[in-house]
């Protein structure tokens, strides 16, 4: 268990590292750190999309203002509930959007249980979350433009041990029946 706790500290810690430095690829410094996708996830080509062409992700990837709203509630929640220990894309409100929103009911809503890049999310229009009730996820717009579900990313392709972040500015909702 305190192994567990320890590999979640240090993925906690890595991820408010990264969103710090969230902003346009100008804005990142360090060596890009690629992160690849199962092959075949995500179409070559798709001009004007955030992203590479093989689906990764990089640190030079990361896009949006730079984040000055962090998601560590929900990511500590997240990580509690163990669903970051496969490669997943996590939609993570910001500490102001939860607002005193518990995290722990809304979590599946905001995992998706294969990562996608911003390019991927593009092109796929529309993804499964872990929260299958909910139907899927609808993307709409790319790179800044980009939405999920409405909610505008804040900062985005943020690429982590298991998980593409990208920060939102409200809760999701799953769609009424």
């Amino acid at each position: 268990m305190t192994k567990v706790r320890a590999l979640g500290a240090g993925f906690l810690v890595a991820t408010m590292a990264a969103l710090t430095a969230c902003g346009s690829a100008s804005e990142v410094a360090g060596p890009p750190g690629r992160i690849a996708l199962p092959p075949g996830s995500v179409p070559a080509g798709a001009a004007g999309l955030t992203g590479s062409p093989d689906g990764s992700t990089t640190k030079a990837d990361i896009f949006g203002p730079a984040c000055s709203s962090k998601p560590s509630r929900f990511l500590t929640a997240a990580e509690s509930a163990e669903l970051l220990d496969t490669a997943v894309t996590v939609f993570a409100p910001a500490d102001e959007a939860l607002g005193d929103t518990d995290p722990e009911p809304i979590l599946r809503r905001h995992v998706i249980g294969k990562r996608y890049d911003a390019k991927g999310l593009a092109v796929a229009g529309s993804v499964p979350s872990l929260d299958s009730t909910g139907g899927p996820v609808k993307i709409d717009g790319f790179g800044e433009n980009m939405t999920i579900d409405g909610a505008k990313i804040l900062c985005g392709n943020v690429p982590e041990r298991n998980a593409t972040v990208f920060v939102i500015d409200k809760v999701l909702k799953p769609k009424s029946a």
